[in-house]
C-alpha cells in the first residue's frame, strides 16, 4: 500500500508538472501585445516614411498585418523582417528604418496575435504567417533572388523555416537560437521537460539544408539566448557564411541603433547576396 500511495504520488507531480509547463510555455515563447479592433499610434508615414499597410489572410484563414517601407525604385531588394517574441510593428519601427535606409523595400511582418493581427500565436501558425508574407511579395511579381530573410530571436526560427521552404538571395540572423528548447534548458536548467514542448523551432536541424549566403550577428553577453548556440548554428551552417560578435546584450541593435561598423557589415552582406 505504501508503495502504491508513493506511486500514485509521483504520478500525480509527473501530471501536474506537465500540465503546469503545457500552460506556462505559450506564455513564455510569445508576449504579444495585441489591439483587438485598435490601431498602432504609430505609423510609418509619421516618421517620413513611405509605406503601405498590408493585410494577409493565411493558410488557416488567420488575418495578419504587414507594413512595407517602400523604395522610390520599385525594383529594389526586398527584406523580409521577423522581429522577437515581444513588441509590435512600430516599437522595431527605427530599426528598419535604419535598413530601409541601406536602399532595400522592407516587409515588416505582424505575427497572429500580436498588434492589429488576430488569432493566437504559435509555432505552426507563425510559419504560416511567413509564408503568406513571402507569397504576397511573389505576387506582386517580386523574384525569389531579390528577398532576403532577417530574423531576430524568436523570429531567426521563422526565417530559417522559411529559408528551407521556399528560394530566396540570403538571410539574416539576429541573436538567433539552435532550438527552442535548447534555448529554454539555457534559461530555465537541464532538468526541464523539455521534450514536452510544442513550440519547438528546430532551427539546427534545418540550416543544414539551406544553401544561401548567411550572416549571423550575435553579441556575447546575450543573457537571453546564448552566444554559443549562435556560433553552433553557424558552424553547421554552408558557405557562404560572415559570423559578427556584437557589443552589448541581446535586444542591442533594437534599442541602441546600430554603428557604422554594423551598417557596413550589412551593406557588405547585401552585395554578396544581390
Amino acid at each position: 500500500m505504501i508503495i502504491s500511495r508513493t506511486i500514485v504520488s509521483l504520478l500525480a507531480a509527473a501530471l501536474l508538472s506537465v500540465a503546469g509547463l503545457r500552460w506556462l510555455e505559450p506564455r513564455l515563447v510569445y508576449i504579444p501585445t495585441p489591439l483587438p479592433g485598435g490601431q498602432y499610434a504609430t505609423t510609418p508615414d509619421m516618421v517620413g516614411l513611405p509605406y503601405e499597410r498590408l493585410e494577409l489572410i493565411t493558410a488557416d484563414g488567420t488575418r495578419v498585418v504587414s507594413w512595407l517601407l517602400l523604395q522610390d525604385e520599385p525594383d529594389r531588394p526586398w527584406l523580409m523582417y521577423f522581429h522577437g517574441n515581444g513588441g509590435t510593428l512600430p516599437g522595431y519601427l527605427s530599426f528598419t528604418q535604419t535598413l530601409y535606409d541601406l536602399g532595400v523595400n522592407v516587409l515588416m511582418l505582424e505575427y497572429r496575435g500580436y498588434g492589429e493581427s488576430e488569432g493566437s500565436p504559435s509555432e505552426q501558425g507563425l510559419y504560416q504567417d511567413a509564408q503568406a508574407a513571402y507569397d504576397a511579395l511573389i505576387a506582386r511579381d517580386v523574384q525569389p533572388e531579390q528577398i532576403i530573410l532577417y530574423g531576430f530571436s524568436l523570429g531567426t526560427g521563422v526565417a530559417t523555416y522559411l529559408a528551407s521552404q521556399v528560394p530566396v538571395a540570403g538571410m539574416i540572423l539576429e541573436a538567433p537560437y539552435t532550438s527552442l528548447p535548447d534555448a529554454a534548458r539555457a534559461a530555465y536548467g537541464p532538468l526541464l521537460p523539455t521534450f514536452l514542448m510544442r513550440n519547438r523551432f528546430e532551427s539546427l536541424a534545418r540550416i543544414e539544408d539551406i544553401n544561401v549566403p548567411l550572416l549571423v550577428m550575435h553579441a556575447s553577453n546575450d543573457r537571453v539566448i546564448p552566444f554559443e548556440q549562435g556560433q553552433t548554428l553557424f558552424a553547421a551552417a554552408n558557405d557562404p557564411k560572415t559570423f559578427v560578435t556584437l557589443e552589448g546584450g541581446h535586444n542591442t541593435l533594437v534599442s541602441d541603433l546600430p554603428n557604422e561598423a554594423i551598417k557596413q557589415a550589412w551593406s557588405d552582406f547585401l552585395a554578396t547576396a544581390f
